[in-house]
């Protein structure tokens, strides 16, 4: 599994969006597994031009979600199941990090944008919007992350964030998961109130390894056990 590697944007953000909408439609599985992309047609699926297309392959290459081959180029490569759950392990050691330094840094006013977030994903779980609820979960440990004030930690989890967004959304379109995890986000709020810093470092660590097992679940479900794509 190839860890995240950050190449410097160009001028700004053409090349940075235009490797987003590849990452997301790779992680989304509209280029699915096995795809040729090529210059040309990336260019005209997204009505830009080679040059950014060709500095975000190099990104995506990077990323390990690409593979360049002899004949067809770049081919996607995605993330397969046990990746999945490789990312999972990690957010488990890396989130309970970020939590436990966030509980020293806590104030008031990001206690209650947590307590809020909380809040407005349990009305978003009664009227089922999935993808606000998901941008809801996203904003809850995106607080975590930079309250723990740790630059390291915010470039590792941000891109780990993104590569399991699709995984989230499956598991979170379940409703007895999505209320698990809202009553798993307050105990984890409530430690870190208490300023007890390892307790919400558990609570995360806890969180995060239901998750991985909800994943593993639905793939069991699915497949019957745990196979490459």
């Amino acid at each position: 599994m190839a860890m995240p590697t950050q190449i410097p944007p160009l001028h700004g953000s053409l090349r940075h969006r235009v490797y987003t909408q590849l990452r997301d439609r790779i992680l989304s599985g509209t280029y699915a597994r096995g795809t040729a992309l090529t210059e040309i047609r990336v260019s005209k699926d997204l009505g830009v031009s080679r040059t950014p297309i060709r500095e975000a392959f190099s990104q995506l290459l990077l990323d390990g979600l690409v593979k360049a081959t002899p004949n067809k180029g770049i081919v996607v490569e995605g993330l397969d199941q046990n990746d999945l759950l490789d990312w999972y392990d990690l957010r488990i050691r890396m989130e309970g990090m970020a939590a436990e330094k966030a509980t020293a840094y806590l104030t008031d006013s990001v206690a209650l944008e947590l307590e809020q977030t909380i809040a407005q994903a349990r009305q978003l779980i009664a009227s089922d919007q999935l993808e606000a609820l998901l941008q809801q979960d996203a904003h809850f440990h995106d607080l975590i992350f930079r309250t723990s004030g740790s630059k390291v930690l915010q470039n590792f989890l941000n891109p780990i964030a993104h590569y399991t967004r699709q995984s989230r959304s499956i598991s979170l379109a379940n409703p007895q998961r999505a209320r698990a995890v809202l009553e798993e986000h307050t105990q984890i709020l409530n430690a870190m109130k208490t300023g007890d810093s390892q307790l919400a470092r558990q609570a995360m660590e806890k969180h995060i390894g239901n998750a991985a097992q909800s994943y593993r679940n639905m793939i069991e479900n699915r497949t019957g056990g745990l196979h490459d794509h």
